[in-house]
């Protein structure tokens, strides 16, 4: 919408049209001119709220984008009602990992415009792009995989936190590299066929019990659901969407 007045120009409309501008055009039309464009003002009206001009701008989009992906994560690993593996016990530390890993990958497939600004495009001048989300990601995953050895779950009775660490990036690489070539269309519409394998790839990867056969564990989580693997977690309909900003 075109705003006649700069009065009406605030930090939060002008980071929504931004977005909005990522998203239609891929981050390719997302200028300090384009976004007065957008707003009805003059170019230095923005740099009134945003001195650093047009990359201070994509810095506070990025930020927002990467609270939204890790607030979608955090909320299905604590929401056992968010669908990982069918056949997991709800409350075990592999059922929230495994959740966490799908809510990634919900997320870029939800919001692909938006994961790959936060991924695809090298940060502008002062911000860290999606590197806070991985790394609290990669913490995150690294203490719920502390927490199964704990409790049990996993093939050793406990694991340090540099070994630990480092399955979870190992995690996250992979997860990453998947929703990458999922929405970004790389893939022949065959990718989400391994989607499952991966996963559960991951769980023994890990280290946790459940996984210690993992085709024999895919199958279960495959009876389990009682349908095909791709439709039980892509058909799922994440607990966060992306802001629509009309």
């Amino acid at each position: 919408m075109v705003r006649s007045s700069h009065s009406l120009l605030t930090v939060e409309t002008i980071i929504d049209t931004a977005e909005k501008l990522i998203v239609e055009t891929d981050a390719r039309d997302c200028t300090l001119r384009a976004l007065s464009r957008a707003l009805g003002c003059a170019p230095g009206a923005l740099n009134q709220l945003f001195p650093g001009g047009v990359d201070e701008i994509i810095s506070a989009v990025q930020a927002r984008e990467s609270d939204r992906l890790h607030g979608w994560i955090t909320d299905a690993g604590n929401n056992p009602d968010y669908p990982g593996l069918a056949n997991l016990n709800r409350l075990s530390n592999a059922a929230r990992l495994m959740r966490r890993a799908c809510a990634y990958l919900d997320f870029a497939e939800a919001n692909p415009a938006v994961y790959r600004h936060l991924f695809s495009h090298p940060p502008t001048r002062g911000a860290s792009g999606g590197e806070p989300v991985v790394i609290a990601m990669i913490e995150d995953s690294a203490e719920i995989i502390q927490a199964g050895a704990r409790m049990g779950e996993l093939n050793r009775p406990t694991i340090g936190r540099s070994d630990a660490m480092r399955l979870a990036h190992l995690i996250w690489v992979q997860l990453h590299g998947f929703a990458d070539l999922r929405i970004g269309g790389k893939d022949g519409g065959q990718i989400h066929q391994i989607r499952l394998p991966m996963l559960v790839n991951l769980l023994a990867l890990s280290g946790f019990l459940v996984a210690a056969t993992p085709a024999g564990f895919e199958a279960a989580v495959r009876n389990a659901a009682n349908i095909s693997a791709p439709s039980e977690i892509m058909d799922h309909h994440p607990p966060r969407q992306a802001a629509s900003h009309g």
